[in-house]
């Protein structure tokens, strides 16, 4: 492997990618039962309510259960990711404020 790359091998056992899996099952139950909770009625057939944005913040204890194949990238792509992040915002910033602005 080259210097400047950062080498992640499957660093989780079957005992952790089971607990992995399982915390993300639980956490998506607990998602759809709130949504039943608040935004379905008894008369309904289905639960109201779910959308896939809920389950963004737990997709990743899936996916890092679930990989086989080690994760390589550039040292410096985090300062990168930081650079790309800081202009994605600002552009959102801006265009809130001309939104705002034209009202």
């Amino acid at each position: 492997h080259p210097k400047n790359y950062i080498n992640f091998r499957n660093s989780f056992d079957i005992k952790t990618s089971i607990v992995l899996i399982v915390l993300f099952l639980l956490s998506a139950l607990a998602v759809i039962y709130s949504m039943y909770l608040s935004h379905t009625f008894k008369s309904d057939p289905y639960i109201l309510g779910v959308q896939g944005r809920y389950f963004l913040p737990i997709l990743p204890m899936l996916l890092l259960a679930i990989r086989q194949i080690p994760i390589k990238y550039p040292r410096n792509l985090n300062q990168s990711f930081v650079i790309i992040m800081l202009v994605i915002n600002m552009i959102y910033m801006l265009w809130m404020f001309a939104t705002i602005l034209s009202i």
